[in-house]
C-alpha cells in the first residue's frame, strides 16, 4: 500500500514542506498522516512566493494592451486603501498603483488648509512638501502615461459597509463613475444591484475570496487571467495579502472561502484585491463597447461573439435582439 511505503511517505513529506502548495500539504495530512489539514506556518518563502506575481518588463501593462483602468477602495475610519487596476487584452489583472489617502475628496478651501498644514509640518521636519492627494484625485488622474498621453480609470468601486457610509454615499452621488459595494450572502448569483440603494452592488464575498485565492496560489499560466503586481509593491501590502490563511478552528477551514486573517491581522489589501475581481465581473457583464479600448480580451469576445450587430449601429454596440441581449450602463 502506498501509504505504508516509507519512500512514498518521505517523498510526500518533502513535497508538503514550507515551500509547497496547499494541495500537496492537504494530501500529506489527509492521505498519509490521517489528520485534518493544517496550514504550515507562513515563513519568508510564502512572502517571496507572492512576489512572483510582480510583472517583468515584457509583462507590463501599457497603452498598447490595456482594455480598461478602474479604481477599488476599501474605506477605513482614518483612510481609504486604494488600488488602481488595469485589465489587459488577455484578461490579465494588474495592480498598477497602491495608495492610502486620508480623504475621499476635499473642497478647494479645505484642500488649501490641509496643504498649508502639510507644508508647515514638512518645514519643521526638514522633509519635502507633498500636496494632499484624495481618492477623487486618484480617480481623475491619468496613468500609464507615455509621450504625454495616458488613460483615466473608467469607474470606481468603493466598499460602503462599516466605515464612513454617509460620506461614501455622498461621494457616489457626486461622481457618476463611482459605484458602491457591500458583501452579502447570495445563492442564486455572484452579484446583483441593490433594489433599495442606488448604485450599490451586493456580492458574494465568499465567492470572490475563493476566486482571489485561486489566482494568488493556483494559477500558474502568466499569459492569460493572471494576477500581476507592480514591481515596487511594498512589503506591507504583501503582508496584508498573505496573512489570510486556512482557518484551523473550523471543520472546513481549509476551503478557500473560509480562510481567515491569522491572529485577526490587518488584511485591507486582501479585501481590495477581492473587490477587484467583482469589479471585473461587473464591467465585463454590463459595460457597453465604448467603455472598452480594444474589445479584444477573451472575456469580451465571449460576451459579444454570438450577438449580431445590426446595420445602422452608430456606436458599434449591438442593438437588442429579442431577450438575448440587454445592455446596461450605470453612468453616461
Amino acid at each position: 500500500m502506498p501509504a505504508l511505503n516509507w519512500k512514498a511517505i518521505a517523498t510526500a513529506q518533502l513535497e508538503a514542506g514550507k515551500r509547497s502548495d496547499i494541495e500537496s500539504q492537504t494530501t500529506f495530512d489527509n492521505s498519509f498522516r490521517g489528520l485534518p489539514f493544517k496550514r504550515r506556518e507562513v515563513v519568508k518563502e510564502d512572502f517571496e512566493r507572492l512576489k512572483e506575481h510582480c510583472w517583468k518588463p515584457s509583462e507590463a501593462p501599457s497603452l498598447d494592451n490595456v482594455e480598461m483602468l478602474f479604481l477599488v477602495a476599501d474605506t477605513q475610519d482614518d483612510r481609504s486603501v486604494v488600488g488602481i487596476f488595469a485589465l489587459d487584452v488577455n484578461d490579465n489583472l494588474h495592480l498598477i498603483e497602491a495608495k492610502e489617502p486620508q480623504y475621499l475628496f476635499l473642497a478647494e478651501e479645505d484642500r488649501a488648509k490641509v496643504n498649508a498644514n502639510l507644508e508647515q509640518i514638512s518645514k519643521q521636519k526638514g522633509i519635502p512638501f507633498v500636496k494632499v492627494e484624495t481618492v477623487e484625485d486618484l480617480l481623475l488622474k491619468e496613468y500609464l502615461v507615455k509621450d504625454g498621453v495616458g488613460i483615466k480609470p473608467t469607474f470606481a468601486l468603493i466598499d460602503r459597509q462599516g466605515h464612513r457610509t454617509n460620506d461614501i454615499q455622498y461621494f457616489a452621488n457626486k461622481l457618476p463613475q463611482v459605484m458602491m459595494y457591500q458583501g452579502s450572502s447570495m445563492t442564486q448569483s455572484n452579484w446583483r444591484m441593490s433594489d433599495n440603494v442606488k448604485k450599490l452592488i451586493l456580492a458574494s464575498a465568499k465567492h470572490y475570496q475563493a476566486n482571489l485565492i485561486y489566482y494568488l496560489y493556483s494559477q500558474k499560466k502568466r499569459t492569460e487571467n493572471y494576477l500581476y503586481f507592480m514591481p515596487n509593491i511594498s512589503a506591507d501590502v504583501i503582508k496584508q495579502i498573505v496573512c489570510v490563511k486556512p482557518d484551523s478552528t473550523k471543520k472546513f477551514g481549509d476551503a478557500p472561502e473560509n480562510w481567515q486573517p491569522e491572529h485577526d491581522g490587518q488584511h485591507d489589501w486582501f479585501d481590495v484585491l477581492k473587490m477587484a475581481y467583482l469589479a471585473v465581473d461587473v464591467a465585463v457583464a454590463s459595460f457597453k463597447r465604448d467603455r472598452w479600448r480594444f474589445c479584444k480580451s477573451p472575456a469580451l469576445k465571449r460576451r459579444w461573439e454570438k450577438v449580431p450587430v445590426l446595420k445602422g449601429s452608430v456606436d458599434g454596440d449591438p442593438k437588442p435582439v429579442g431577450e438575448r441581449y440587454k445592455p446596461s450602463s450605470w453612468f453616461s
